[in-house]
This record gives structure tokens, C-alpha cells and sequence, in this order.
């Protein structure tokens, strides 16, 4: 089907498959409507979701190149129509878009956080992606953990317990030097010791997307 192109000019093509899921509940509050597709939203109590599912979603759809629309109205329901472009013939792979969430391809990824909702959260992302995850509270539990399963790569908080984020670097890499690390941290990163400037490292700001985490865990994976 044909869709109107400029209320959507950065799409590409001028035939879409439409996908329409509609329901019958209670409807999305106008004051949600703009949330919907945000990372980590959700209405559910503390334990029941995460807010993760129609970001995710969202994501994988703009990365095929496709768009998501919602209609709602409160007590009546809400429709989600999903447009996905045709071609005719199989056609190469397009570079990354800025916000694609890039998919693991199986590989180990220790997470390092001292917040168990944190942890719990951003564990069940990579695993979503496609990544095999180990979760640690601290540096010496990650330290241990380490030593057992030697990960393709470490995500760690900067302002842990027992033993911090760069002593825990500094420990890994004495064991194995080509080990990437992403440092995950609410300060500034101007304001950051310049350690943390490690050879196969980078620090990403809290709080931080999903297409961001994830490409930066691809780049260092393939450097």
C-alpha cells in the first residue's frame, strides 16, 4: 500500500506492507501517548515490566527501514499500525542507522551493577539482543565471575562496593589485555579521571539507549 510521504518523508520506497494490531482495553492516557516507544516507561508496578517491549519493538522496526504508529482513546482501545517497505529483489545490507539497535551474535557479556533493578533491567536488554549474560553486584563478584567464565566483554558501572569500576579493569586486563570494557556512569564524562580512558574501553552516559548501548558493544566486539 502507498502511505502518505510527507508526513513521512525520511522513508524510503513508495510500497509498504501495513500490519495493524488492535485491541479493546482501557486505552493510553494523551498524557503516555508520547512515552509509549520510551526506554525503561511503563506503568506497571515496581517487578512487573520493564518498559522495555515497544522500545525494542520500535527499534527493530526502524532498523528494517519501516515506521510504528499508535492510536488510542481511553476506554475504547488502541491500534498499532506497523509499515514495513516491499522490494522486489533481495538488496545488500544498509549501513547502521544512528538509532539501530544492532543484534549480539551469542557472545558473553559480563554485567557488573551494585542496583539489583538496574542489573535486572539491563540484563534482560542484552539478552533480548541476542547476548549469553553473567550479572555481578560488585567488583570482587565480577572479579570471581571473571576467573570462571572469561567473557567477550565487560559493562560495568563506575561507583560500585568492595572493589570500584577501574581497579576491577586494571585486575581483568592483568589477566587478559584485549578484554573490551564499557564503563556506564551518571557523571560527567569530562569530569572523569582520565584512566578511565582505557585501550578498548569507552564510557557511556547514564541513562543511556538501547541503540547506543548496543552499537557500542558491537564496535568494541569487532575492533
Amino acid at each position: 500500500m502507498g502511505i502518505e510521504s510527507a508526513k513521512h518523508s525520511d522513508l524510503q520506497g513508495d510500497k509498504f506492507a501495513r500490519l495493524v494490531i488492535s485491541d479493546n482495553g482501557t486505552g493510553i492516557p494523551e498524557s503516555h501517548m508520547d512515552k509509549v516507544f520510551e526506554p525503561f516507561f511503563t506503568t506497571k508496578g515496581v517487578g512487573d515490566g520493564t518498559g522495555l517491549g515497544l522500545a525494542m519493538v520500535y527499534g527493530s522496526i526502524i532498523n528494517h527501514g519501516g515506521l510504528i504508529e499508535v492510536e488510542s482513546a481511553e476506554g475504547e482501545g488502541t491500534t498499532f499500525s506497523i509499515y514495513l517497505p516491499l522490494c522486489a529483489e533481495r538488496r545488500g545490507v544498509k549501513e547502521i542507522e544512528k538509532n539501530a539497535i544492532v543484534q549480539g551474535q551469542g557472545e558473553t557479556i559480563l554485567l557488573v551493577d551494585d542496583e539489583v533493578e538496574m542489573r535486572r533491567t539491563i540484563g534482560e536488554v542484552l539478552r533480548n539482543m541476542g547476548y549469553q549474560v553473567l550479572e555481578a553486584a560488585d567488583g570482587e563478584q565480577a572479579m570471581e565471575c571473571f576467573m570462571t567464565n572469561n567473557p567477550d566483554l565487560i559493562v560495568t558501572d563506575v561507583v560500585m562496593p568492595n572493589m570500584g569500576d577501574f581497579e576491577l579493569a586494571q585486575s581483568i586486563r592483568q589477566i587478559n589485555d584485549t578484554v573490551p570494557v564499557i564503563f556506564c556512569t551518571g557523571y560527567d564524562n569530562n569530569a572523569l579521571d582520565h584512566n578511565y580512558h582505557l585501550e578498548g574501553s569507552e564510557t557511556i552516559s547514564k541513562p543511556f539507549s538501547f541503540d547506543i548501548l548496543s552499537q557500542s558493544i558491537r564496535g568494541l566486539l569487532e575492533a
